[in-house]
């Protein structure tokens, strides 16, 4: 979770013009944390979501119904780039 910045990083440098996102964790627990998730492209939380559902599955052999992501708050309260999740 902690090396998505990296990757997208990596991708960066094979596609220039991208404009990357960033992620942070942050109350990084035994059974949850915090992400926060900037992009100044919009409506992509559904993805990110998605995403953590994979990883879940593929690394942790958790399934989509075990991995529990709650959207804490959205772009919709002001927040133009800034999408926080908590992660169970």
């Amino acid at each position: 979770m902690q090396n998505l910045n990296d990757l997208h990083l990596h991708l960066s440098m094979s596609f220039p013009s991208m404009a990357a996102p960033a992620f942070k964790c942050t109350d990084v627990g035994p059974t949850c944390l915090t992400l926060h998730y900037h992009s100044h492209r919009p409506a992509l939380g559904p993805i990110v979501v998605g995403v953590l559902k994979g990883l879940a599955e593929q690394y942790w052999g958790l399934g989509g119904e075990q991995l529990q992501v709650e959207l804490l708050r959205g772009r919709d309260d002001g927040s133009d780039d800034h999408e926080v999740f908590r992660v169970r």
